[in-house]
Protein backbone atom coordinates (compact mmCIF):
# COMPACT_ATOMS: atom_id res chain seq x y z
CA UNK A 1 0.00 0.00 0.00
CA UNK A 2 1.25 3.33 -0.74
CA UNK A 3 0.71 5.92 1.50
CA UNK A 4 0.90 9.87 0.91
CA UNK A 5 1.90 13.04 2.65
CA UNK A 6 1.62 16.68 2.46
CA UNK A 7 3.52 19.02 5.16
CA UNK A 8 2.55 22.92 4.80
CA UNK A 9 3.98 25.62 6.88
CA UNK A 10 0.55 27.79 7.17
CA UNK A 11 2.35 30.49 8.56
CA UNK A 12 -0.58 31.15 10.93
CA UNK A 13 -2.96 31.82 7.59
CA UNK A 14 -6.75 30.43 7.81
CA UNK A 15 -6.01 27.98 4.73
CA UNK A 16 -7.88 25.17 5.39
CA UNK A 17 -10.61 25.17 2.69
CA UNK A 18 -7.41 25.41 0.23
CA UNK A 19 -5.45 22.42 2.18
CA UNK A 20 -8.88 20.25 1.82
CA UNK A 21 -8.63 20.77 -2.13
CA UNK A 22 -5.42 19.65 -2.10
CA UNK A 23 -6.10 16.60 -0.03
CA UNK A 24 -9.10 15.73 -2.00
CA UNK A 25 -7.23 16.46 -5.42
CA UNK A 26 -4.28 14.31 -4.68
CA UNK A 27 -5.36 11.58 -2.37
CA UNK A 28 -3.37 12.78 0.32
CA UNK A 29 -3.59 10.18 3.07
CA UNK A 30 -1.54 12.46 5.88
CA UNK A 31 -1.05 15.74 6.46
CA UNK A 32 1.08 17.56 8.60
CA UNK A 33 0.73 20.94 9.48
CA UNK A 34 3.18 23.25 10.95
CA UNK A 35 2.08 27.11 12.44
CA UNK A 36 -1.04 26.01 12.43
CA UNK A 37 -4.15 28.20 14.08
CA UNK A 38 -7.12 26.56 12.20
CA UNK A 39 -9.35 24.89 15.31
CA UNK A 40 -9.16 20.75 14.56
CA UNK A 41 -12.84 20.81 14.20
CA UNK A 42 -12.77 23.31 11.24
CA UNK A 43 -9.46 21.41 9.98
CA UNK A 44 -12.08 18.51 10.25
CA UNK A 45 -15.34 19.90 8.67
CA UNK A 46 -12.93 21.04 5.65
CA UNK A 47 -11.51 17.75 5.14
CA UNK A 48 -14.52 16.03 5.05
CA UNK A 49 -16.33 18.06 2.93
CA UNK A 50 -13.77 18.32 0.52
CA UNK A 51 -12.80 14.48 0.60
CA UNK A 52 -16.23 12.79 1.98
CA UNK A 53 -13.96 10.86 4.42
CA UNK A 54 -13.59 11.32 8.12
CA UNK A 55 -10.33 12.52 8.92
CA UNK A 56 -8.59 12.77 12.52
CA UNK A 57 -6.31 14.89 14.26
CA UNK A 58 -3.79 12.61 16.21
CA UNK A 59 -2.97 14.64 19.56
CA UNK A 60 -1.12 14.32 23.21
CA UNK A 61 -4.11 15.16 25.36
CA UNK A 62 -3.21 18.37 27.35
CA UNK A 63 0.12 19.36 25.40
CA UNK A 64 -0.05 22.30 22.98
CA UNK A 65 1.31 21.33 19.67
CA UNK A 66 3.06 23.54 16.90
CA UNK A 67 3.09 20.30 14.72
CA UNK A 68 -0.85 19.02 13.36
CA UNK A 69 -1.30 15.56 11.88
CA UNK A 70 -4.51 14.81 10.50
CA UNK A 71 -5.00 11.07 8.53
CA UNK A 72 -7.88 9.55 6.55
CA UNK A 73 -6.51 6.22 8.61
CA UNK A 74 -8.11 5.39 11.95
CA UNK A 75 -7.28 7.73 14.86
CA UNK A 76 -5.31 4.68 16.19
CA UNK A 77 -3.06 4.32 13.44
CA UNK A 78 -1.07 7.08 14.45
CA UNK A 79 0.72 6.32 17.68
CA UNK A 80 2.48 8.64 19.88
CA UNK A 81 5.94 7.88 20.20
CA UNK A 82 7.43 11.18 21.45
CA UNK A 83 6.77 15.15 21.33
CA UNK A 84 9.95 17.82 22.39
CA UNK A 85 8.79 20.57 24.91
CA UNK A 86 8.71 23.06 22.37
CA UNK A 87 6.32 21.29 20.01
CA UNK A 88 8.13 21.26 17.16
CA UNK A 89 8.99 17.54 16.90
CA UNK A 90 6.55 14.93 16.52
CA UNK A 91 7.37 11.67 15.88
CA UNK A 92 4.31 9.27 15.62
CA UNK A 93 4.68 5.36 14.75
CA UNK A 94 2.21 4.89 11.51
CA UNK A 95 0.46 0.78 12.03
CA UNK A 96 -1.68 0.30 8.79
CA UNK A 97 -2.85 -3.43 8.65
CA UNK A 98 -1.03 -5.35 6.42
CA UNK A 99 2.04 -3.13 5.96
CA UNK A 100 5.66 -2.96 7.49
CA UNK A 101 5.14 -0.16 10.87
CA UNK A 102 6.87 3.24 9.98
CA UNK A 103 8.39 6.23 12.20
CA UNK A 104 6.82 9.29 10.84
CA UNK A 105 8.72 11.80 12.50
CA UNK A 106 7.75 16.38 11.45
CA UNK A 107 9.79 18.77 12.46
CA UNK A 108 9.01 22.23 12.34
CA UNK A 109 12.89 24.11 12.33
CA UNK A 110 13.11 27.80 13.78
CA UNK A 111 13.46 30.62 10.56
CA UNK A 112 16.68 32.01 9.80
CA UNK A 113 14.83 35.09 10.10
CA UNK A 114 14.77 34.77 13.37
CA UNK A 115 18.99 34.07 13.38
CA UNK A 116 21.47 36.61 15.00
CA UNK A 117 24.48 37.21 13.17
Amino acid sequence: MLVSFLFWNLMKRPLQDRVASIVATHGIDIVMLAECTIKADDMIRALKRNTGQDCHLSVLAGVEEKIHIYTRFGASTLIHQFNDSTGSLAIRRLSLQGCAETLLAVVHFPSRVNYDS
